[in-house]
Order: C-alpha cells, then sequence, then structure tokens
C-alpha cells in the first residue's frame, strides 16, 4: 500500500461514495471538477460511480468494498435500465477511479496525482487498505485518507465559521451512514467518538419501497426523493445511534450526503440541527481544505479508532488490544507466552470487532513468529500493535529469536474477484510451516489429514495448543495439590 506523506497545494479532495462521487481543489478558494464524460446526478459536480462494461452498466462499485460480507455480487449491473447482479472487481473499481483523475486533470490543465480520499467512518482496517490499494492503481498517489463525516465538518467549520464547541455530524450517503462528535477548538479539531451503520443508505431505503409496494427501484428511488413514502423505520435507527453518543451539552447536529436531509424532522425533536448548502458536496469540500491545510501545517486534526482491534488468545476467545474511539494514532503492547516445549512458531491472529468472541469479530489476518523450544511459559513475546493516522494497522512482534514488522494484508476476507492477486506461492509456504508446527506438536498424528488451506489447518494448530496448554495446566494443579 502506498500513502505518501508529502502534502502540495495541488492535492485535490476526492469523496468516492456509493452512488456518486466528487473531486475539488482548495488553492485559496474552493473549485470542483465539473464532469463532462462521466454521467452526472443532476449536477456537473457530482458523477456517478458506475462504469460501462461491454454496454452494461456497473455501480455501486465501493458496495464492493463497503459490505462487511464482501459478497462477490454486491455491485449492481443495469442492462437496458433493468437491474441485474454483476461481479464488479478492483479493476471496475480502479477504472472508474482513474476516469476520476482524468476528468480532474483535463478540467484543471495539470497533471494532479496527490489526492485526500474519503471512506466511511465504519471502514475497517482491509476497507481503508483495498481503497487506497484500488486509488494507486488508478494512478493517484493518496496523502490521507479520511473519514467522511470528519471531512464534512472540516469543511463546515471552515466555510461557514463555526465557533468553538462539540458537533455531531449526521453523514447518510446513498450505502453507509456514519455518526461522529467532534469537538473544535480553534484550529484544532478532535474526533471524541463515532458510530454507524454500513447497511444503512439511500439504496437500502429503495430496496425496502420497492419490496414493500412491488415497485422498481427507479420508481423507489423517486417515490423516497419526492417525500411520498415514510422511511421513518430505517431513519429512526440512525437516530437511536446518534441519542446514543451525542452529549447533552453539544452545540448542534450537520447534516452531511445525499439523503441527510430526510433525518431533519426526526433529529430536530431532540437536537438543534444546522442546515448547510450542498450537503452532498460537503464531504468532498472537507477533503480538498484538509489536503490544503496539510500542506500549510497550520492545523491539527485527530480522528479516533472507529473499530476495536484484539487478538485471539484461545479457543475462540479474543482480547481487545485497542478499543473503538481511542485517538489516532494510538499503539499498545501485550505480551504472550509459549504453551508447550516443542513448540518453534506463535500463531497469532489479529481481529477487528466488539465481541469477545471470535466468530463474532471481522478476522484482518494472521502471522507466526518464530521461536525455540523451551519449557511452557518461559518465552516472552511482546507484541506492538499500531494504529496510523489513516486507520492502517502495522505490527511489530518481538521474540528471543526474530523480530517481525508487518502491516496486515488487505486481502484478508476479501472476494474471489479482490483476492485474485494474492501470491500462491506464500499460501502455499504458509499452509507447509503451520502442517510443519502441527507435526513437531503432534508426533501421533492422531490430527493428520491432507489440508486444504492455511484456514483449515490453522484451526487445527489451534486446537492442538489449547489441548497442551489445558494438559500443562492440569499437571500445574496436580503439583500444586500434592504440595498443599
Amino acid at each position: 500500500m502506498n500513502i505518501i506523506r508529502e502534502a502540495d497545494p495541488t492535492c485535490v479532495g476526492i469523496d468516492f461514495g456509493t452512488t456518486t462521487s466528487s473531486v475539488a481543489l482548495f488553492d485559496g478558494q474552493l473549485r470542483f471538477v465539473e464532469f463532462t464524460n462521466l454521467e452526472v446526478d443532476g449536477d456537473s459536480r457530482i458523477a456517478k460511480s458506475q462504469v460501462n462494461l461491454n454496454g452494461k452498466i456497473c455501480s455501486n462499485l465501493k458496495d464492493q468494498i463497503s459490505r462487511e460480507t464482501l459478497s462477490v455480487d454486491s455491485a449492481t449491473v443495469t442492462d437496458c435500465g433493468q437491474p441485474v447482479h454483476g461481479s464488479a472487481d478492483i479493476e471496475e473499481i480502479v477504472e472508474f477511479l482513474r476516469s476520476l483523475r482524468k476528468e480532474t486533470n483535463q478540467y484543471f490543465y495539470r497533471d494532479i496525482r496527490n489526492c485526500v480520499i474519503t471512506v466511511p467512518a465504519r471502514f475497517n482496517d482491509i476497507q481503508r487498505q483495498y481503497t487506497v490499494e484500488a486509488a494507486t492503481k488508478a494512478g493517484w498517489q493518496v496523502v490521507r485518507v479520511l473519514a467522511e463525516p470528519t471531512a464534512a465538518f472540516v469543511a463546515y467549520s471552515l466555510l461557514h465559521e463555526c465557533s468553538d464547541g462539540t458537533y455531531g455530524v449526521y453523514d447518510l450517503g446513498g450505502g453507509t451512514f456514519d455518526f461522529t462528535v467532534i469537538r473544535k477548538d480553534g484550529d484544532a479539531l478532535q474526533v471524541i467518538a463515532t458510530e454507524g451503520d454500513l447497511e444503512i443508505g439511500g439504496n437500502h431505503f429503495d430496496s425496502s419501497i420497492a419490496r414493500n409496494l412491488g415497485v422498481s427501484l427507479a420508481e423507489a428511488r423517486l417515490l423516497r426523493e419526492s417525500g411520498s413514502v415514510s422511511c421513518n423505520k430505517l431513519l429512526e435507527k440512525t437516530v437511536q445511534i446518534c441519542k446514543r453518543i451525542m452529549p447533552s451539552d453539544a452545540d448542534g447536529i450537520i447534516l452531511a450526503g445525499g439523503c441527510g436531509h430526510m433525518a431533519y424532522n426526526l433529529l430536530a425533536h431532540d437536537f438543534r440541527v444546522v442546515s448547510t448548502p450542498d450537503p452532498r458536496l460537503l464531504v468532498c469540500a472537507g477533503a480538498a481544505i484538509h489536503a490544503r491545510k496539510m500542506a500549510e501545517e497550520k492545523y491539527l486534526l485527530i480522528d479516533v479508532l472507529p473499530v476495536s482491534i484484539g487478538i485471539e488468545i484461545m479457543n475462540g476467545i479474543s482480547e481487545i488490544v485497542l478499543r473503538k474511539n481511542t485517538p489516532l494514532p494510538a499503539s499498545s503492547t501485550v505480551s504472550f507466552t509459549n504453551v508447550d516445549e516443542r513448540q518453534t512458531h506463535i500463531l497469532f491472529h489479529v481481529v477487528q470487532g466488539e465481541s469477545d468472541r471470535v466468530q463474532e469479530c471481522r478476522s484482518l489476518g494472521d502471522f507466526r513468529v518464530k521461536i525455540n523450544p523451551a519449557p511452557p511459559r518461559t518465552v516472552h513475546i511482546k507484541v506492538n500493535l499500531q494504529v496510523d493516522t489513516d486507520g492502517i494497522i502495522s505490527i511489530d512482534c518481538e521474540s528471543p529469536v526474530e523480530k517481525v514488522h508487518l502491516q496486515l494484508n488487505s486481502t484478508k476476507g476479501l472476494t474471489p474477484s479482490m483476492a485474485q492477486d494474492l501470491n500462491a506461492s506464500s499460501r502455499n509456504d504458509m499452509l507447509n510451516q503451520i502442517i510443519d508446527q502441527i507435526q513437531i506438536l503432534d508426533p501421533a498424528g492422531r490430527y493428520a489429514r491432507d489440508f486444504k488451506s492455511v484456514d483449515e489447518a490453522a484451526k487445527v494448530l489451534e486446537a492442538i495448543q489449547i489441548e497442551l496448554s489445558s494438559q500443562v495446566m492440569g499437571v500445574a494443579q496436580k503439583i500444586y495439590d500434592t504440595l498443599s
């Protein structure tokens, strides 16, 4: 992944949205690209997030990244106006981001590569990395990954000269919902908390309306936008999220995103709602302004970790290492030890989520660290987990045998089309290494089988380690009982 650390005044802001996208440059004045070769959505500054695939239009490209399930069929393809399922992969996303860059360079008459790109606040490490990698393949150089509601507040705080205080940003777009609480103190902006739902947005409202009324998605969107049908049931879910984290003494809520206005009346019952012109362009404006402010170095923005990060400790149980809403950058160190005298490696599994049950969290990846065989609980390994200002996770791990530094594999958990570039030989190497460790810990061959995948072998290795750990603890208890 390629995130550069220097910005220049020609760095643009990109709002890569589920249904629409925009690009802007702030060089003393805010200027949006006016698209001429991409289909726009009622405004020449707002392009539809779609590409043409051999005569078929593949839309909702960011759903390929934003859906927690990362379904192969998460994009929508339309043929002669009729929606059919397609399999948009990284190449379609790259092609669209490449089109944005081409239009940007044509509009500003210069070769612009640097950008600040926005993502939903609830995007995890995999999704953020994947966004950066797609942008990089499209010819962009990413200076910063910025959460969408944070970007919206950056724009609001500058363009509307808001006073110091605590504000909420209600960002409801075509595919995702974020709510972020931000404190402003002069030129310093600090994110206090963020919540949201990657499965609430305009598209979900349209699908619900179409399903309940038996109409097409296009008709459902018209009904929604005209206010002819109520979406209060889904909107109420977003309001409850706001109530959970919004301080009682907050100074107001700012609406952003193409669907943010829909919640005005519901929010106004409990909060002071601040209206803004062009809420669909607020995120992009903030990204462009932040790009310029970074170059001027007159500006402090502190974001938070959107989802807790933990490490699996045993038997499907994980321990949180960095908690949600920890200010970024963040770092934490935890210690681990060996459980068997024959161990030559320790396998670590990193997850993201609020539960202590691994199966309820999102797997971010795993890695192995070499150790020398030694009596149980005598080898100590320190694992330092860091999250930078872009929300990207890296790990430093040190044992008596080796030091490991890595960024988590961004292809873990992706669809087949996303992961097609993963090096097959590296998977085979890891599988063979795990099998070697299984054979060392299980000389009788009770767990021997023809392993087909790294995940399958890793689960068996974990089961062996848990069994050995239980045996060691049993022996220790017997010794304790004897001495007592």
